[in-house]
């Protein structure tokens, strides 16, 4: 079995907000999605801010949403991931989250570079495309190809912009059982995102 792992749609749990004054490239976390390959490393990490939440509340979290459709995850967690996923198949950024005058640096994007060709695109119904033949922007059903994640454990599906994971990481992450994590099986993923 795969799941879509995407960000909690729970209003306790913050998301980390672009900070465009201090960040003017927004164009990096932007190709978190649509870039196959590794981004090249640099020393302004992603610069995030929180808003003002509880400190200690956020610490306690292994994820926070972003708009990155990258999962947002503590170093816990990605040490978890490393378990079964290679490093040629996985690359972890880490960021900065800004806390008024402080930064928190106990986060990574954690970025799959596996792109599977894993839906049946003639079976799916698409109502658009936000860019054509790269991303597809609404859709009333999707399909996947039976044993579409191929033996990997995380992956990005071509087309889409949410990570399918397999059963066995799904199993290893719930260890970390805050809430803030959100596995979705793939039939499911589309009347999540309309509610």
């Amino acid at each position: 079995m795969t799941w879509f792992w995407i960000n909690s749609y729970d209003e306790r749990f913050p998301e980390a907000e672009d900070c465009p004054s201090e960040n003017p490239d927004r164009i990096y976390s932007g190709m978190f999605a649509f870039r196959e390959g590794k981004l090249e490393e640099r020393q302004d990490s992603p610069l995030y801010d929180l808003k003002g939440r509880n400190k200690k509340f956020v610490y306690s979290l292994h994820q926070l949403p972003s708009g990155t459709r990258c999962p947002l995850v503590s170093q816990e967690v990605c040490n978890v991931i490393s378990q079964l996923v290679p490093p040629d198949q996985i690359q972890f950024l880490r960021t900065i989250i800004k806390w008024g005058s402080e930064a928190i640096q106990r986060y990574s994007f954690a970025r799959p570079l596996i792109w599977l060709d894993a839906l049946e695109i003639d079976k799916c119904e698409i109502g658009w495309w936000s860019l054509p033949n790269i991303s597809i922007g609404d859709y009333s059903y999707i399909a996947l190809k039976p044993d579409c994640i191929q033996g990997y454990h995380y992956v990005r599906v071509r087309y889409l912009e949410e990570v399918l994971i397999s059963d066995e990481l799904k199993r290893l992450l719930e260890q970390f059982d805050d809430g803030s994590m959100c596995f979705v099986r793939p039939e499911d993923l589309q009347s999540l995102l309309r509610r």
